[in-house]
């Protein structure tokens, strides 16, 4: 699972999940988004690995809503491992997603 992932408002990240340990047969993990705000979307999701795939990526957009904001720090958290995979409980099950401070918080002077 990516540790840290930044993405900009209006844009887009791509988030990786790593399949370790065996990688035969179809396999799926869904995540979701622990601090929802609206600032980013989707909210959730679920990822499927095929038959030797060991990674997987899903994509997370920083909607630009134009207001100053200071840096802000969400976590997307992996749950309900399938078809026979699990969840790894001594491994990175939570990915942070930070979008940079934006639209001059401490304001603009013109």
């Amino acid at each position: 699972f990516s540790s840290l992932v930044v993405v900009v408002e209006g844009a887009s990240a791509t988030v990786t999940i790593v399949r370790g340990g065996g990688s035969q047969g179809n396999a799926s993990v869904s995540w979701f988004l622990v601090d929802q705000t609206g600032d980013l979307t989707p909210t959730s999701g679920t990822v499927t690995f095929t038959p030797g795939q060991t990674s997987a990526q899903f994509s997370i957009t920083a909607v630009d809503d134009m207001i100053p904001e200071f840096q802000e720090v969400y976590r997307v958290m992996l749950i309900n491992a399938t078809d026979g995979s699990r969840l790894n409980t001594t491994g990175l099950l939570v990915a942070n997603i930070s979008i940079p401070a934006n639209h001059y918080p401490c304001g603009l002077f013109v």
